[in-house]
């Protein structure tokens, strides 16, 4: 097994290719052979970093009118405290078997397929803006019942997904699924895309 740990995230997730826009933050990384030649399982955690002028998260934001944090990212950039991620990879392509990101501004969930050679990506998840608020609810009891089973998401949130070929990025947003509280939210959401060859 491999164990990676750095007090740079933001400059080992850029050196590797893997995510341009991420700026400080602890990174832990963790690589398990899978078994199959070429084929590691692993676990990415990382804390207090920020995340500046992604065009994917950009996109997203947008879908969801969340103009404040659009603003930010261009800024001093979104902050995140926490950013959890289980995955495999083989030669060409990544699978995000589940994935969180919770800052004050927002939580994301992901899961799905980035194929970093071509840039290609198909994923689905849930995305709550002001995710501060669910703090609010869990220390008080409110809603409690009513919070989403899986960290990064809230009481009230989006369900997207994404794709693209590597050029053009398509982004589906479900307006309506705000109106679903978070515990019954999973009725609704995605299962994992189907893999793209």
């Amino acid at each position: 097994a491999i164990k990676i740990e750095s007090d740079d995230a933001g400059e080992v997730l850029r050196s590797s290719g893997m995510f341009e826009n991420a700026r400080n933050g602890e990174l832990s990384l963790y690589l398990i052979p899978s078994g199959t030649e070429g084929r590691y399982d692993g676990e990415l955690i990382v804390k207090n970093t920020r995340v500046v002028n992604a065009p994917v998260l950009a996109e997203l934001l947008s879908a969801v009118s969340v103009i404040g944090l659009l603003e930010q990212m261009d800024g001093q950039g979104l902050a995140f405290i926490e950013s959890k991620a289980s995955f495999s990879f083989e030669p060409g392509v990544i699978q995000i078997h589940d994935s969180s990101a919770i800052g004050a501004s927002m939580g994301l969930t992901m899961m799905g397929y980035f194929y970093p050679n071509t840039g290609a990506i198909k994923a689905n998840g849930v995305i709550t803006p002001l995710y501060a608020v669910n703090g609010i609810f869990e220390q008080t009891g409110l809603f409690a019942g009513l919070l989403g089973k899986k960290k990064g998401e809230g009481v009230f949130g989006f369900n997207y997904e994404l794709s693209s070929d590597g050029n053009k990025l398509l982004v589906d947003v479900n307006p309506l699924s705000i109106l679903t509280p978070g515990v019954f939210r999973e009725l609704f959401n995605s299962s994992m895309p189907e893999r793209t060859e």
